[in-house]
């Protein structure tokens, strides 16, 4: 034989701790220079193969809207996601070790709970069409034995609305305000004192003015400024 062997050891179940050993057998074949020639020794070497963490289960929404920071107010959107933890005791003259989850996450942001079993992730995108991003789950113990667990998420983009409407009117008037309707999204209506909603919450929107002033309408966080003249001039 050779001087040097390279093992491939098994894999053994979570969480015990198989102990095996190596041995090897040197003969001696040539008497010389020393003589005893036919004598074998051999020495053994024991070995803990430690077991490798189970692929964790992660669960936590796999579709979310993204965050957007640059609206007033910011439109915050997080998820909280979940692994599962195996056992770390086991038998063995040494036990399985302790297992810490390490999380990492494409596409979004870690908040919360980086090496602990539960996370909270706010999500970005920046684009006009969905992206996918990844939430992983690496369990790895005291051993660096570890195995990695995998979650897609699809993140939707906020839509910026468009407020299209009169930006000066008389008092007294009635005005329509609109957005363009996307699907899967609902719009609720905020206007400032000088002026009161008639219909068309949720969907689109009349405004009766009662006097001349500066307002501001919102729609979906996004204002737009409806000024008035000191003296407008109104014809009938």
């Amino acid at each position: 034989g050779t001087g040097s062997i390279l093992v491939l050891w098994l894999p053994t179940t979570w969480p015990n701790v198989t102990s095996t050993s190596v041995s090897v057998t040197e003969s001696i074949t040539d008497a010389l220079p020393i003589g005893g020639a036919g004598t074998t020794i051999t020495a053994v070497t024991s070995v803990a193969i430690k077991p490798i963490p189970p692929v964790t289960t992660i669960t936590g929404n796999t579709v979310i809207c993204a965050t957007s920071r640059i609206t007033t107010p910011a439109t915050v959107n997080t998820a909280t996601y979940t692994c599962s933890v195996p056992a770390n005791t086991g038998t063995g003259f040494t036990g399985s070790g302790t297992v810490t989850p390490n999380w990492t996450v494409t596409g979004g942001t870690i908040i919360s709970g980086q090496g602990s079993p539960t996370i909270t992730v706010e999500w970005n995108n920046s684009t006009s069409a969905p992206v996918v991003g990844t939430v992983s789950c690496a369990h790895i113990s005291t051993f660096s034995c570890g195995s990695v667990g995998q979650l897609s998420v699809t993140v939707n983009p906020l839509v910026t609305p468009t407020v299209t409407g009169p930006t000066a009117i008389c008092a007294t008037t009635s005005a329509d305000y609109l957005v363009v309707a996307n699907t899967g999204r609902t719009y609720t209506w905020v206007v400032s004192p000088n002026g009161i909603i008639t219909s068309g919450q949720n969907t689109n929107r009349s405004l009766e003015w009662r006097r001349c002033w500066y307002g501001f309408l919102h729609g979906d966080q996004h204002d737009v400024q409806l000024p008035c003249n000191e003296h407008p001039r109104c014809y009938g």
